[in-house]
């Protein structure tokens, strides 16, 4: 398994990049979550899933292919305010929403 890097911009590890992205994972609340960051905007997260354990979180990221799935598998809740659809034709338009959990 790939080593997990810190990002201490936005205080989680990074799994992998895909596209505009880094997809991060992170302890936040109680649960972990799976976040896609845009590279451009380190602070914020477009799309966020959480899951029980940091194990889980991360295996479901690795396992993860952003360009043919819209979502991650076995997340226990959608976290933040868009839900990802496919198809995904310019991934690059979806770094420009910038949203964040409320």
């Amino acid at each position: 398994m790939p080593a997990l890097e810190w990002d201490a911009v936005s205080e989680a590890y990074t799994v992998k990049e895909w596209g505009p992205y880094r997809l991060h994972i992170s302890s936040l609340g109680g649960d972990w979550r799976l976040m896609m960051t845009p590279k451009a905007s380190p602070h914020t997260w477009d799309y966020g899933w959480a899951y029980a354990t940091g194990d889980d979180a991360y295996l479901a990221c690795l396992r993860w292919d952003p360009a043919t799935q819209a979502e991650p598998e076995d997340w226990t809740r959608q976290v933040g305010m868009g839900v990802r659809g496919l198809p995904i034709a310019r991934p690059a338009e979806d770094a420009s929403r910038g949203r964040q959990d409320c």
